[in-house]
């Protein structure tokens, strides 16, 4: 059988000619008897002597033949409807095969269209497996990528393993300055910058979400974004005109700031907090950050920004919301470097303990309808008691469920100095 596009089409062709040839070269069908032709009794009075014999044959045998006259006549009639039924029946057959003709025909276009389609798809499913095959080949890569880069890791921690240590009381030349002392690079910091670009979501999306803060620091300058990331928040305020800056402690996070033509500082966020100037800072907006402090890193982190913001300044904390189940379970705890939870009014409270004033919550990313529980209809006047209760006890059920499990996800705190 063909498979093709073409075979298919060859074949169908075929059918259709046998088919029409079979209609042509059918038998032919007999044609209609020779009409019965009635003699009168005037016939036979003819001038002459034979007609005059034969009239008097006829008055002797008309009596007995005066019931075949009848008989014939009937035998006629039916031979004339035989033949008109025959007529009929030819032109029915006509018929018949003019529309099966018509019929086929039709068949025949839409056996075409269909080969159209079939040959789109087959198109499809070739392209389609062109692209498995890609990916295929980008997850082998991918795969040889990462072992690379597990290599290039392992051989740059034994080259500073084996490096020498700085000589004990070693003295340095006159009027040099000391070496501060230097740590080793943070080797595993492009993996924290893979974690984001697969869970958090792309540098679009979080731009979008973060669109909304970006006016509250209109008329600010010198803003800080602490745990910029990869500087969605910097470009946004770029955008309006106002000065920022950002500090990261991923040093792959910084590098794609740097690359993006974004001041940026690799450092600690409350170090750096500590060697600016008292109300030097016209903001300070860091989201998605606090989770990740030991407390009391963050209430000293909190008292020191209290400090640095100038007069009028604004303080923005985004955070997970662990009031809500889904926010915790799906986003909390997905990522290991999430220190505490903390509940929107506890961080409430810390920021108001740290001399910020006006602090309030904003919740932010509700979670859709569709995950959320949807509650029966309300019962209709006139049903029993038991069912309105019934109703309305489940209700109130759905309702604090919703409350705890599917709220809002993040929130943020909002406060001026």
């Amino acid at each position: 059988m063909p498979t093709d596009g073409r075979g298919i089409r060859n074949e169908r062709g075929a059918n259709l000619v046998a088919l029409a040839r079979s209609l042509q070269d059918r038998p032919a069908i007999p044609g209609p008897l020779p009409p019965f032709h009635e003699r009168t009794y005037a016939d036979l009075h003819g001038p002459g002597l034979k007609n005059r014999v034969r009239a008097v044959i006829w008055r002797v045998v008309a009596p007995l033949l005066g019931l075949q006259r009848p008989f014939n006549a009937t035998v006629v009639d039916q031979l004339n409807r035989l033949q008109n039924a025959h007529r009929e029946s030819e032109a029915h057959l006509a018929r018949f095969q003019s529309l099966l003709v018509q019929h086929l025909q039709g068949m025949d276009a839409l056996s075409e269209d269909w080969l159209k389609r079939w040959d789109s798809l087959s198109a499809r499913d070739a392209r389609l497996v062109a692209r498995v095959a890609a990916v295929e080949d980008l997850r082998t890569t991918t795969a040889l990528a990462q072992q690379t880069a597990l290599s290039l890791k392992r051989e740059v921690e034994r080259l500073l393993a084996a490096a020498p240590a700085p000589q004990a009381g070693a003295v340095p030349p006159q009027g040099a300055q000391p070496a501060p002392p230097v740590s080793g690079p943070d080797l595993d910091a492009f993996k924290y910058l893979g974690f984001e670009d697969a869970f958090r979501g792309s540098p679009e999306s979080i731009r979008a979400r973060m669109a909304e803060y970006a006016p509250r620091f209109d008329g600010q300058s010198d803003v800080l974004d602490i745990g910029c990331g990869r500087g969605e928040f910097l470009e946004l305020l770029k955008q309006r005109g106002v000065r920022a800056r950002g500090v990261d402690a991923n040093h792959e996070m910084v590098e794609v700031c740097r690359a993006n033509g974004l001041d940026v500082t690799e450092d600690d966020a409350l170090r750096l907090l500590m060697t600016l100037d008292d109300s030097s800072v016209g903001g300070i907006f860091a989201a998605q950050v606090v989770e990740h402090l030991q407390p009391g890193y963050l209430m000293r982190l909190l008292e020191t920004a209290s400090h640095k913001v100038r007069p009028g300044g604004i303080l923005i904390l985004e955070t997970i919301n662990p009031a809500c189940w889904l926010a915790f379970f799906e986003s909390f705890v997905r990522d290991v470097t999430h220190v505490w939870p903390l509940h929107p009014e506890t961080l409430q409270y810390l920021t108001r303990a740290s001399g910020f004033r006006d602090v309030r919550i904003e919740y932010r990313s509700p979670v859709g309808e569709t995950t959320r529980l949807h509650p029966v209809p309300g019962s209709p006047k006139g049903a029993e008691p038991t069912l309105a209760e019934l109703v309305e006890t489940f209700n109130d059920n759905v309702t604090k469920l919703n409350t705890r499990l599917f709220s809002f996800q993040d929130y943020a705190i909002v406060a001026r100095r």
